[in-house]
């Protein structure tokens, strides 16, 4: 659980950089590699944490994010 967590965080900052900054940190291959490790982490243990980017249905616009439902 704690790689997990370490993960959701990290993938987080990054999205937000990303998408609400537009100055990313990471190159899109490094955020994909992460987000594929949660993924599976996800997959074997079966948890999802409630803040996980593969949760995520978010549309990122300024200022703030809006639900894509």
């Amino acid at each position: 659980m704690d790689r997990m967590r370490e993960l959701v965080d990290k993938l987080n900052k990054w999205a937000h950089e990303y998408y609400v900054l537009d100055n990313p940190s990471v190159p899109d291959s490094e955020y994909d590699k992460y987000y594929d490790e949660l993924k599976r982490l996800e997959e074997d243990t079966g948890v999802v944490l409630p803040d996980s980017p593969t949760r995520s249905c978010l549309l990122y616009t300024s200022p703030s994010p809006r639900d894509c439902s």
